[in-house]
């Protein structure tokens, strides 16, 4: 009877995990189409310094955009786009932010993604986000 017990919790527990990511409730909005997919982007040591960050190095990031807002971006798997009218978008958990929210209108021409900071007040989000992502291929 505990076999049957325990064997009942554990697929529960798998069947939680796998329905609902990180344990938290899954999201029903949507990105537009555009924004979603594999971007990237070179930003360089004197555009962090221009922010005030004296730590990192020209280097090359990538973007993974989910289209339920999930974003895996510099590294970090937790960055969430919350989509607003507009053609705006809501970065929330960027790398170096904490609580901080940052507000971005997006443009998608070609193979080009441009994110133009409307409201951000995180310098690490504003050196990764704002300027100009190249799609990259899958």
């Amino acid at each position: 009877m505990n076999r049957v017990r325990i064997s009942a919790a554990v697929v529960a527990l798998i069947a939680t995990l796998v329905a609902v990511p990180g344990g938290a409730a899954r999201s029903t909005v949507r990105l537009p189409a555009p924004l979603v997919g594999a971007w990237g982007r070179v930003v360089t040591k004197a555009s962090m310094e221009r922010l005030g960050i004296f730590t990192q190095a020209t280097s090359h990031f990538s973007m993974l955009v989910s289209s339920d807002g999930n974003v895996i971006a510099a590294e970090k798997t937790d960055v969430r786009f919350t989509p607003l009218s507009g053609d705006r978008v809501v970065i929330s958990r960027a790398y170096g932010c904490g609580a901080k929210k940052g507000l971005y209108h997006w443009a998608v021409t070609g193979n080009r993604l441009t994110l133009t900071k409307l409201r951000d007040t995180c310098a690490w989000s504003i050196g990764l986000y704002a300027g100009v992502w190249t799609r990259e291929k899958a």
